[in-house]
């Protein structure tokens, strides 16, 4: 029961840990990302905007749909997931090497012209720091999942205690043949004789067994004098 608490707990650790980074997410749409010459970039227009950022060789804006393919398994395949929200963490990572907006994408700067990144605002880092929680938030899914699988291991019986169960709860009468002799076999006492004693034994056997009978012969048939008769 205490095992089986403890899931629980992690597991509502876990969804915590998935709202917590949820909220600061939506929370850096609406908080300034970069602040450049005269203008100031908020969350918002980076996410419709930062896609474009490949042609840069910018792939920070892509950890946001590694985020979304690591909560998608995160129950399917938590550890592949956990890899996928480090990925994410690592994707990210980039961002801080964004030191200008390129001149591709529309700002308000006159004839759309490079804006160089002055600071950074706090939706660049809440937005970064939302990846560590998705990551958090799975991390601590596969360790309930351990815990509950190492619980149910130790309550399930084992086949020799389901057999013993099941055969105490049986009549003989309606074992199987098989198994009757199996059990009769298994409460025969095992006896260890000795082979000399055996052999001693057989020998008198054998000898009881050879007892001479005498011979019974007959008496001789009286003989009859013929010339009397005659």
């Amino acid at each position: 029961m205490i095992e089986y608490s403890n899931t629980k707990t992690i597991i509502g650790l876990s969804i915590t840990a998935l709202s917590i980074a949820l909220g600061l997410f939506i929370a850096s749409l609406f908080l300034p990302v970069f602040f450049t010459e005269g203008n100031t970039v908020l969350g918002y227009w980076v996410l419709v905007t930062g896609w474009i950022g490949f042609i840069g060789f910018q792939f920070a804006w892509y950890a946001n749909t590694f985020a979304l393919f690591a909560l998608y398994y995160s129950r399917k395949k938590p550890t592949f997931a956990f890899f996928i929200a480090i990925s994410s963490i690592l994707i990210a990572s980039q961002a801080y090497l964004f030191d200008e907006i390129p001149s591709y994408l529309p700002t308000d700067t006159p004839h759309n012209e490079k804006s160089i990144v002055l600071n950074y605002g706090s939706g660049f880092y809440i937005w970064y720091f939302s990846f560590y929680f998705v990551a958090t938030s799975i991390l601590l899914r596969i360790i309930a999942q351990a815990t509950h699988k190492s619980t149910v291991e130790a309550t399930q019986p084992t086949p020799t205690q389901v057999e013993t169960k099941g055969l105490a709860n049986t009549r003989k009468e309606d074992l199987p043949t098989v198994v009757i002799q199996h059990i009769v076999e298994e409460e025969k006492p095992i006896v260890v004789i000795d082979q000399s004693i055996a052999n001693e034994t057989v020998v008198e056997e054998k000898e009881q067994t050879e007892i001479e009978v005498p011979l019974v012969v007959p008496p001789p048939l009286p003989v009859l004098n013929q010339r009397a008769d005659q």
